[in-house]
């Protein structure tokens, strides 16, 4: 009775282990990186709110042989607009045109009013000019300028459950471009997304561009996202309200 029960057993794990490959199986089959990446920008560009993690490495010949890092807290509310961007940049190579080696930034929008802080001076700067504050407001957004024609040769590399990892090249394009504004340089490289299979969220994003002949990990922008219509409510510090 016991190496009944014992058999029972282990046929019904092997045939639940055969059923699930199945059902991946099916999933990878089905899923096309032509269809769910399409599928995934449009959803991104109708969020109303989110959270986003970019960090950013960058090691060339312009920062003398540095590596500079970028790192930002990035918190999106479409309606009522309100947007809060606070960046920590730190370099490994110091020079008369870089002199620090950490240096913090914060722009924050909210009820009409753009209010900016530097590590430098640690002062708040507030603004309501109507025209900053719509520029403010029309930038805000990571994926407004997302579109399928800016990446090619698409390939799932990867599913991990409902995770699927898709690997495309990139063309010059506004939103790559936006990335690296800091630098001249065409967009190339390519991309690596990770998508929701289900909800079409696009939970990380990372690019590889090719600076002065440099690619793969010494170059690379990593955006996570999170909180996807559900973002935290933008806060602005005491201190940028009373500050004069």
């Amino acid at each position: 009775m016991t190496i009944f029960l014992k058999n029972k057993t282990l046929f019904m794990l092997i045939t639940i282990l055969s059923i699930s490959s199945i059902l991946v199986g099916c999933v990878e089959k089905n899923v096309k990186a032509d269809e769910l990446l399409p599928q995934s920008i449009e959803v991104m560009k109708t969020l109303d709110s989110y959270l986003s993690d970019v960090r950013v490495i960058f090691t060339s010949e312009s920062n003398e042989g540095g590596e500079v890092n970028m790192n930002a807290i990035i918190t999106y509310n479409k309606e009522p607009f309100a947007y809060s961007n606070v960046q920590e940049i730190t370099s490994t190579n110091k020079s008369a045109n870089n002199p620090l080696d950490k240096l913090i930034l914060s722009l924050l929008a909210k009820d009409g009013v753009v209010y900016t802080n530097n590590s430098i001076t640690g002062l708040w700067i507030d603004e309501t000019d109507p025209k900053l504050v719509k520029e403010v407001e029309d930038n805000a957004d990571l994926f407004q300028n997302f579109n399928i024609d800016q990446f090619t040769d698409l390939e799932v590399i990867s599913i991990n459950k409902n995770k699927v990892t898709i690997k495309a090249t990139a063309n010059n394009s506004a939103f790559l471009k936006s990335l690296l504004a800091s630098f001249n340089t065409e967009t190339s490289g390519y991309v690596e997304m990770v998508i929701d299979i289900e909800t079409k969220y696009m939970e990380s994003f990372t690019y590889y561009p090719e600076i002065d002949d440099k690619s793969g990990e010494q170059n690379k922008i990593t955006i996570k996202t999170k909180d996807f219509n559900n973002a935290d409510e933008v806060v602005i510090p005491k201190e940028a309200l009373y500050e004069k």
